[in-house]
């Protein structure tokens, strides 16, 4: 391959000659440049995707375990901290008001118990008042009053 320019203000001619094998052999090395390069930023990118799917998947996971947790052992004081208020951060919003509302179910729930523990007992004990009360009723129909014992 020849190339060739002129000299301003002289009549000179400047020519290059190269052979078509050393054109060929630097577009070689160039395209093995651009394959590693891409290779490079391939595992770059593989990398970043991974660490950034971890960064979105961890919490999810924590919280799944909580659930589990929950669920699983019936124990209502796990509460799930997250920072953010993305997707995640209402899901974590979403579970926290969950399981404070079941504590104060559960608490009146034991509540509403004792209360009907207590009334039961009420009601047994005005009952047994009542069988008393019949059977002295029945005790002074048979016992005639008129009759002295001495």
């Amino acid at each position: 391959m020849a190339t060739y320019t002129e000299m301003n203000g002289t009549e000179w001619k400047i020519c290059a000659i190269r052979s078509a094998e050393s054109l060929v052999g630097n577009l070689g090395k160039l395209r093995y440049f651009i394959v590693l390069i891409i290779c490079f930023c391939a595992v770059i990118s593989i990398v970043v995707i991974i660490l950034f799917a971890r960064n979105i998947t961890m919490p999810l996971e924590q919280l799944s375990v909580l659930m589990d947790k929950v669920t699983q052992d019936e124990c209502f004081q796990g509460q799930f901290q997250y920072p953010y208020k993305d997707e995640v951060g209402k899901l974590a919003k979403s579970f926290n008001f969950m399981i404070i509302k079941i504590n104060q179910l559960i608490v009146e729930l034991n509540e509403n118990i004792e209360e009907l523990k207590v009334e039961k007992d009420n009601v047994q004990a005005v009952q047994k008042q009542k069988r008393k009360a019949e059977l002295k009723a029945l005790q002074a129909q048979i016992n005639p009053h008129f009759l002295l014992t001495h």
